[in-house]
């Protein structure tokens, strides 16, 4: 071992799984996953923007914030309903079987976010357009210079689906802020 820390240990565990099961991506997605949201446990804290600081502050700061999404923040793409089964064993529930959408048909049939809510580690299915404005987030862009871009070349239609993104963000606590204010 080169680390003195043991939570490295299992990070190329889903590409393992995707080479020798090239057929089963649900095995793959469960422990990308189980990954993501282990992962977290070990991330910085990082202050968030809430719908509380957004009404003390307004919201232009954190729009026009770039960095806005913390390091820690995951967006998975899955072509199986592996969220579910994890799902389902987490909560002891009876699993359901593997469903394999085939990557012809559709980029991923389900889009994953995974971030830390206080001290907890959360996933949601997420709607693909917003899995990419958010990918797209984390190379920097503020929101506000994003949003603008994809209103102009149309890949954001209406602003009300950026409104009700962001209440989810704000809400879910995933955006972190600079400080100071």
């Amino acid at each position: 071992p080169s680390a003195r820390s043991l939570h490295f240990y299992g990070d190329f565990f889903a590409q393992f799984l995707k080479q020798q099961h090239p057929d089963s991506p649900e095995l793959f997605e469960l422990a990308e996953l189980e990954w993501a949201l282990r992962s977290l446990f070990f991330s910085g804290n990082t202050n968030v923007w809430t719908v509380s600081k957004i009404q003390e502050h307004s919201p232009s700061p954190c729009l026009e914030q770039e960095n806005i999404l913390p390091p820690s923040v995951s967006i998975l793409h899955h072509q199986s309903n592996a969220w579910q089964i994890w799902k389902a064993i987490e909560e002891d529930h009876e699993v359901p079987p593997a469903q394999v959408q085939a990557k012809a048909l559709t980029a991923s049939q389900y889009s994953l976010l995974v971030w830390r809510q206080d001290w907890q580690p959360q996933f949601c299915t997420i709607e693909f357009q917003q899995a990419l404005f958010l990918t797209s987030l984390q190379k920097g862009q503020s929101i506000a210079e994003l949003s603008h871009q994809w209103l102009e070349n149309g890949q954001l239609t209406d602003a009300n689906v950026l409104a009700s993104w962001l209440q989810q963000w704000w809400s879910q606590e995933i955006l972190q802020f600079a400080e100071p204010l």
